[in-house]
């Protein structure tokens, strides 16, 4: 993390070098912060991860799992990006913005609405923080080439109609984690899922 942060600041010029280039963790002491809930309090360990992702082997969106258990991102970063954020060359996911629904109070008058409605969008996070580069192992880019081999199927299988009912795609037609017909992913898809994959596992332990 500190590696990370530090690389964030030399790309944006705020120091000349990453002091912290070329320091090796070993695997035993790497510990992931649980992306699905977003609680910097709770860790999962090694153990626990591969559990998970285990269990979650043959889900369709296993690649965007095991991404999130690989570098910490948060659920509506993930599912905000787009393939223009992925550099492949130098192996970093560019991480600038996020995506949410939020409950509308007001119109643009700024008057109470006697009916409130659900908005979906992608915004910049509020935090500055929030906007850094975060470097891919191997496996974070084999899972993004796996899930591509997805997507291309489906915009294959859809053809024109895919991605007809994604108010995003017209800003955003590159974004990355989409339904088969070439919906948004939301995040509360992928906390559902995450409930039903712990559920699989719950069993298994009381089996």
């Amino acid at each position: 993390i500190v590696k990370q942060l530090l690389q964030s600041a030399v790309d944006n010029q705020m120091i000349p070098m990453n002091p912290c280039k070329g320091i090796a963790i070993e695997k035993s002491e790497k510990v992931t912060v649980d992306p699905i809930l977003e609680d910097e309090s709770k860790i999962l360990q090694p153990e626990e991860i591969k559990t998970f992702l285990d269990a979650a082997k043959n889900t369709r969106y296993y690649e965007l799992f095991y991404i999130i258990l690989n570098t910490g991102m948060r659920i509506g970063e993930i599912t905000a990006l787009c393939w223009s954020d992925i550099d492949f060359e130098k192996h970093r996911i560019r991480v600038y913005k996020t995506l949410n629904e939020t409950t509308v109070f007001y119109d643009d008058s700024k008057n109470r609405l006697e009916e409130t409605y659900s908005k979906k969008q992608i915004t910049t996070p509020k935090k500055k923080a929030s906007y850094r580069y975060v470097p891919m192992t191997e496996g974070v880019e084999a899972a993004f080439r796996s899930w591509e081999q997805k997507q291309l199927v489906d915009k294959e299988k859809y053809g024109t109609e895919w991605g007809k009912n994604n108010s995003f795609i017209e800003k955003y037609p590159d974004l990355i984690f989409t339904t088969k017909p070439g919906g948004a992913y939301l995040p509360q898809y992928a906390s559902a899922e995450c409930s039903r994959i712990l559920k699989i596992i719950e069993k298994k332990r009381q089996n």
